[in-house]
């Protein structure tokens, strides 16, 4: 008895082994034959399907790429893949990357459906779009719908309803980049959105009345201005404001967040006097010219960053007059 049973155990066990075989090689050309049709769908179209973006994903092989002005380095497959202008791809696909890819999305398409954008959202490290056309509060209201922590998009023209929109972003950093014009009703809109670092990059203009609407952002940290221009295949410029009116000054002094950016070349001693009752950390990162009695004004401060780098670091004085440096130095020197 015991003979048979183990007998029979045995065929069971055959049997089985058998059946796995046969549906491996049953699979086997199915599969290829998906993972065929999507390589060929990526090379011939630029659409990514979900089964190529798993191929992908799994692929550890990284390209060589040069930055602007940088020394070669390594490019995930994911990567080169996402900078082609005229990728198109599914939602499936899109959701699968969000979820799956270890690191911040970077596309360079000009246009993206809701479908895709909400699928994209889902990121947990954070998208950035240098060339995508908005063409809709829908497609605004997509993008913010997931949990993706950061989001950089161009906007050069932010519409009242893109920025109700961009206004439930649930992120920590918003930016909004290549602005040429800010309204007071845009500026209201955003001023609602509760992420910590909001980031408007590309204006080179404020007006009194939307630097009033955004003195009342919820975030902590705002930065006005800013952003990089390509001026040549391999130069970038830093983008700024040229100046501020007194009265804008004023009305950005009353913003209660930790820490205010502002992007600009040239202040006044009435602007400078308006700016010092700013209560945080003021950085003025890119200004040029000075008067001593605007450096004087602005002396006093103890949370003050003129230049680039660090907040917490030096000033960077080289741009400015001498005499206005010698003063910002000194007054940095007594304080500590």
């Amino acid at each position: 008895m015991t003979t048979d049973t183990g007998q029979t155990s045995s065929r069971v066990k055959k049997f089985v082994i058998y059946l796995l075989v046969i549906s491996a090689l049953l699979a086997a050309p199915v599969l290829a034959g998906l993972i065929w049709q999507s390589q060929k769908a990526l090379s011939r179209d630029s659409h990514l399907t979900s089964a190529g973006a798993l191929i992908l994903l799994w692929n550890p092989v990284k390209h060589e790429s040069v930055a602007i002005g940088g020394s070669p380095s390594l490019m995930h497959p994911v990567d080169s893949v996402l900078r082609r202008p005229d990728l198109t791809m599914t939602p499936a696909a899109a959701a699968l990357l969000a979820k799956n890819y270890g690191n911040m999305i970077n596309l360079d398409v000009p246009q993206l459906s809701p479908s895709v954008a909400r699928g994209l959202s889902q990121s947990p490290y954070g998208l950035c779009f240098w060339n995508l056309e908005v063409t809709s509060p829908e497609l605004l209201a997509a993008l913010v719908s997931g949990r993706c922590p950061q989001l950089s998009l161009p906007i050069p023209n932010l519409t009242e309803a893109g920025a109700k929109a961009l206004s439930q972003f649930k992120g920590d950093r918003l930016t909004v980049t290549h602005m040429t014009r800010l309204s007071p009703e845009a500026a209201n809109a955003l001023s609602r959105c509760e992420t910590a670092n909001l980031s408007l990059e590309g204006l080179d203009h404020l007006s009194e009345e939307a630097a009033e609407e955004l003195s009342r952002c919820r975030t902590g940290w705002l930065s006005i201005g800013g952003g990089w221009l390509r001026s040549s295949p391999t130069t970038l410029s830093l983008r700024s404001l040229d100046s501020i009116s007194e009265t804008t000054a004023s009305a950005l002094s009353r913003f209660q967040g930790r820490s205010l950016t502002l992007y600009v070349k040239h202040i006044s001693e009435e602007v400078a006097v308006a700016l010092s009752h700013y209560p945080g950390l003021l950085a003025l990162t890119t200004l040029e010219t000075l008067p001593d009695a605007a450096a004087h004004a602005l002396a006093g401060r103890k949370l003050l960053k003129v230049g680039l780098g660090a907040s917490n670091g030096p000033h960077q004085l080289e741009k400015l007059p001498a005499s206005a440096a010698a003063i910002l130095r000194e007054a940095n020197n007594n304080s500590q």
